[in-house]
């Protein structure tokens, strides 16, 4: 069975419409989710609120048909293997990179789930990202060989101001970083895309 790579643009929990069609892929990829939260993006201290504010969110689309664990560094490859649903949450890219480069065997580990990457997360799945708080083109994993723009379009990343010209910039930067052969995505707030792998 392929995994399933949903690219997210970020700030989903704002839009209804990526709840309810999110919700409905999963349906038809797993039948009844087993989420792992994951909040490697954000500061240690913060996953367990993070957590306590997603659950009610994945409630609202799933009711009581799913189940939910928040992902530990010193368990994740055994939570991994227990879920269907591995949803990594925004933050900061490099927090997210660091935390996971220790994990060799990711792309096994994934295989046959939907992997959820919203913003930092996308950017981790992706080959080669833009970061608008940071004015930086980096490196993610690669285990979807694309290059991403989350947050396209937006007029803020929530720290600083972004205008149309800012982004045109970002996508010249981001097609000279990826070369002419690699698709790159535009993720508005609120949208995902689906790739197989």
């Amino acid at each position: 069975m392929a995994t399933t790579f949903v690219l997210a643009g970020g700030n989903d929990r704002e839009t209804e419409e990526f709840g309810e069609k999110l919700a409905h892929l999963i349906r038809q990829q797993v039948g009844e989710p087993r989420i792992l939260s994951c909040f490697f993006a954000r500061d240690e201290s913060h996953w367990a609120k993070s957590s306590d504010n997603w659950k009610p969110w994945f409630e609202k689309y799933f009711n009581s048909e799913f189940s939910y664990d928040t992902a530990q560094i010193n368990t994740f490859l055994d939570q991994v293997s227990v879920s269907n649903v591995i949803f990594l949450h925004g933050g900061t890219t490099v927090l997210l990179v660091d935390a996971l480069k220790k994990f060799t065997s990711l792309k096994e580990a994934f295989e046959g789930k939907v992997i959820v990457g919203s913003s930092a997360g996308a950017n981790y799945l992706s080959s080669v990202y833009y970061s608008p708080s940071k004015n930086l083109v980096g490196h993610g994993s690669g285990l979807v060989d694309v290059a991403t723009l989350v947050h396209y379009g937006a007029d803020s990343d929530g720290e600083i101001s972004l205008s149309e010209a800012a982004w045109s910039s970002a996508l010249d930067r981001v097609k000279e970083v990826s070369g002419k052969d690699r698709p790159i995505l535009l993720l508005p707030e609120g949208t995902f895309n689906v790739l197989l792998g």
